[in-house]
């Protein structure tokens, strides 16, 4: 009876004894979980690039002003007029960063072509944090009131290359100017999302600075403008006339509006800057020299913008 009633006792005490083995691992697991639940929620609610995508810690501004042009013939001469020059690269993509007039900046060769531009631009902004962006550099002219050395402020850039054309049947031929302009995406912080747009708007402070150092350029006329980016050259004059007409646009080039796509998708404050090279409508050749005479203008540019802010 005794050996019995023993028996039935330690039986109960190790059934209690798993269970409550059991109950202990699951309240450690469960409290486990709610641990690592709670830090992701902080940890989300304290960087919101985690739940939204926007790189708002790129944008200092304290940091240099990023200078950009495609070809050596764009940039070298803004390199060359850097103090405490520093060469570095970003991804496959050669930049000196300096002073200059005790002001920091970086000048980017961004290579030419829409992809090149926008590749150079992200790297440079994840890599120097920059206050503001210039992209400058050569173009063709659209406009037929504007010459070979004249130079446009971008007040607006546009994709010129993003549009969607008219349907027509099989054998009714090609029309160029069926078409309506689409526009590209970029990140919308107010929206959360990235939202299409057919134009970017120029920042209001560096057209600001573009306007006050005018009358430093004396080899053309400084005009306020849209500037039409895409990977093409045009030499036809009733295309160009065409394209003028559609959206306004003076002049056309690679890089630009990739840019200001870009830097609307990190906040970075941005204008475009561009002089006529070449413009067909007036049978004007392409003139290299014209590259050296748009950076000297910017760096103008830039000087103002610096010790304006």
């Amino acid at each position: 009876m005794k050996k019995t009633l023993v028996a039935c006792l330690l039986s109960v005490s190790m059934v209690f004894s798993v269970s409550s083995l059991a109950f202990a691992e699951e309240t450690t697991e469960a409290e486990t979980t709610e641990t690592a639940e709670t830090e992701t929620t902080e940890a989300a609610e304290t960087d919101d690039s985690k739940t939204t995508g926007y790189l708002t810690d790129c944008f200092d501004p304290d940091g240099p002003i990023l200078l950009e042009g495609a070809m050596e013939m764009e940039t070298s001469y803004m390199m060359n007029a850097l103090e405490n020059a520093e060469e570095s690269y970003v991804g496959p993509f050669y930049c000196v960063s300096g002073t200059y007039k005790d002001f920091p900046v970086v000048v980017l060769r961004t290579e030419q072509g829409e992809a090149n531009a926008a590749a150079s631009t992200a790297l440079a902004i994840e890599k120097f944090h920059p206050c503001a962006v210039i992209n400058q550099g050569t173009s063709g002219g659209h406009d037929p009131e504007l010459h070979t050395g004249d130079i446009v402020i971008g007040k607006t850039t546009e994709a010129g290359n993003a549009w969607k054309s008219t349907p027509s049947a099989e054998g009714e031929g090609v029309d160029y100017k069926a078409i309506e302009m689409q526009g590209v995406y970029s990140y919308d912080a107010s929206a959360g999302e990235f939202t299409q747009k057919t134009s970017y708007p120029c920042d209001e402070s560096l057209l600001k600075a573009a306007q006050e150092v005018k009358d430093t350029y004396t080899d053309g006329q400084i005009v306020e403008g849209v500037i039409s980016t895409s990977d093409e050259w045009n030499n036809q004059a009733d295309r160009m006339l065409f394209l003028h007409e559609l959206t306004g646009s003076s002049c056309e080039e690679m890089e630009s509006n990739i840019a200001a796509q870009i830097c609307t998708s990190y906040g970075i404050p941005f204008i475009a800057i561009r002089i006529l090279s070449n413009t067909g409508l007036h049978d004007e050749e392409f003139d290299p020299g014209t590259g050296e005479d748009c950076q000297k203008y910017v760096l103008n540019v830039a000087e103002k913008y610096m010790t304006s802010k």
